[in-house]
């Protein structure tokens, strides 16, 4: 059958062709074609077809990931909020078929598509300056290390820096340093360093003792790892106040 005619099936409620025909136009990858694409898989898992969901949440995933990368703050969280939703639903689904059917890869998928839209409504929030929407979500140590990083930096906003640093501190984490991040990523994960550095060159009673090696070596592991030119800028201007002193270890010159 051509593209018609399955479109003609998809039409009279078919939630296969409905899927099909989302394929045809997201092999088609264009930010147009994936946006034409996201409408059919939606149309298939409002119909409750598990294939539907899994592939609406991946075009979103990626319709998401471009907004973020124009600045479309809005179109973003609602893409994010689509993820998150279709990532519950079929994680679900997967619960269901995992006594009759390996699932693992599939469940996988959206537990790491839960994760980045997670990620990604808190990074609008943040952006806005909605500090407090992203610091109501509940999260737990199950959550990566991407999430406690900008919950804590969220945190700190709000000037609660006690119960920030133990999230801050996920930016140390190999994890975090490998993740793949764009250019807002690379702004949250300077002005993260940059506070945690701070917080081990003065110290925090009863949390944290005064380690001014440890904040230098925190602000040399962040300029390494950022590929932004501002970002780096920001940690490149924060080392050049740390001198060495003449019998070993560094001195801060503020």
């Amino acid at each position: 059958m051509d593209i018609n005619e399955i479109e003609a099936l998809a039409n009279n409620g078919d939630t296969k062709a409905m899927v099909d025909v989302g394929n045809y136009y997201f092999q088609l990858n264009t930010g147009h074609d994936i946006s034409i694409a996201a409408e059919w898989y939606e149309k298939a898992a409002e119909q409750g077809s598990a294939l539907g969901i899994l592939h609406s949440m991946l075009a979103h995933a990626i319709l998401a990931a471009a907004a973020e990368g124009v600045g479309a703050w809005e179109l973003a969280y609602e893409d994010w909020d689509k993820v998150y939703d279709h990532a519950d639903k079929f994680l679900d689904i997967c619960n269901q078929l995992r006594a009759t059917n390996d699932v693992s890869s599939e469940e996988n998928t959206a537990y790491s598509c839960r994760d980045d839209a997670l990620y990604g409504v808190m990074k609008c929030f943040w952006h806005n300056k909605e500090y407090d929407n992203v610091t109501d979500i509940e999260i737990s140590d199950k959550d990566s290390a991407k999430i406690h990083v900008l919950y804590g930096l969220c945190l700190w906003r709000e000037g609660k820096y006690r119960e920030a640093i133990p999230h801050l501190q996920a930016v140390e984490s190999d994890e975090y340093i490998n993740t793949v991040k764009n250019d807002h990523d690379y702004m949250i994960y300077s002005e993260s360093a940059f506070l945690l550095s701070g917080v081990y060159r003065i110290g925090s009673t009863g949390l944290i003792p005064s380690d001014i090696n440890k904040a230098k070596e925190l602000l040399t592991s962040a300029y390494y790892h950022i590929n932004n030119p501002v970002a780096k800028e920001i940690i490149a201007e924060e080392l050049n106040k740390y001198q060495k002193k003449l019998f070993g270890g560094y001195k801060y010159i503020g």
